[in-house]
């Protein structure tokens, strides 16, 4: 079962900022506790303020750091099996600073990702404006013409400029579409940049799918750095990167990673045949 995510969860950058911060004062040799309480002496945010000083207090009473921030209930599992991680093998420096890094990573493709699709909806909002405006402003001075003309109208201008409820309803079509679209636009975005395997008919688009297996993928990749680099043997790294994500599809691919490793193939064979990642990657894999 994979790891829930709390609404009183932090934000990416919010998270980035904390360990960063954490990373460079525990780097300087000031403890664990006295580094919590500085951050929050020179915060001038209340909610880091309050959160800096309960997790010093835990460790303070005695508390290890994984189980202060696992109470607060602000940080993922992710973060906080990555901290146990540091602790138990003594690398808490570089677990803190990849912890930064991973959380700008995730902060940086939330933000590309919706910068690419504000601009695409900010056209489509301009144009279903122009289409309104059309409907009520301009074709009306084309029916006029056409009725002092004599000329006949087609059956659209005529249903337009004759019936004023048909031009509601038209109107009230456009803006629903509208609202779809942004809608559409808005869960296409959290697909994306989401750890977990999206639902509904965006999530299900094959391009939209593909586009979400290269970032869990990507996602996969850093995890994998981040607790080898705190030590962890190869094949318990894939076990607890499938335990800390919330896609079914990379539980599905590290489970096979994990079978293939067990019957004697290289982690680079088992990547590779696993197709959890393409083209070059395996053979960097080899040559690691």
């Amino acid at each position: 079962m994979g790891p829930r995510k709390s609404s009183n969860e932090l934000k990416p950058m919010e998270m980035a900022v904390f360990f960063r911060e954490l990373s460079l004062l525990f780097e300087s040799g000031i403890s664990m506790g006295e580094a919590l309480y500085i951050m929050a002496d020179n915060s001038t945010e209340k909610r880091k303020k309050e959160l800096c000083e309960a997790i010093g207090r835990k460790v303070d009473e005695g508390c290890t750091l994984t189980d202060a921030i696992s109470e607060t209930e602000k940080f993922p599992q992710h973060a906080v099996r990555m901290i146990d991680i540091g602790q138990t093998s003594g690398k808490m420096e570089q677990v803190l600073d990849g912890l930064a890094v991973y959380y700008e990573r995730q902060d940086s493709l939330g933000k590309s990702i919706k910068n690419a699709l504000t601009f695409p909806l900010i056209m489509i909002a301009v144009m279903f404006c122009v289409l309104a405006v059309l409907i009520i402003k301009v074709l009306p001075l084309f029916g006029a013409v056409f009725r002092e003309t004599g000329a006949k109208m087609p059956l659209i201008l005529k249903l337009v400029t004759e019936s004023s409820t048909f031009s509601a309803v038209l109107i009230g079509i456009l803006v629903l579409i509208l609202i779809l679209l942004v809608a559409a636009f808005i869960n296409a975005g959290k697909v994306l940049s989401s750890d977990g395997d999206g639902k509904g008919l965006i999530a299900s688009i094959p391009f939209m799918k593909s586009l979400q297996r290269k970032s869990q993928a990507g996602n996969f990749a850093y995890s994998m750095a981040l607790l080898l680099s705190g030590g962890v043997l190869l094949d318990h790294a894939v076990e607890m990167t499938a335990e800390m994500t919330e896609s079914a599809w990379i539980k599905d691919k590290c489970s096979k990673i994990s079978e293939d490793m067990m019957t004697g193939k290289t982690f680079a064979e088992s990547v590779s045949e696993a197709g959890l990642l393409e083209g070059t990657y395996p053979s960097l894999l080899t040559a690691g």
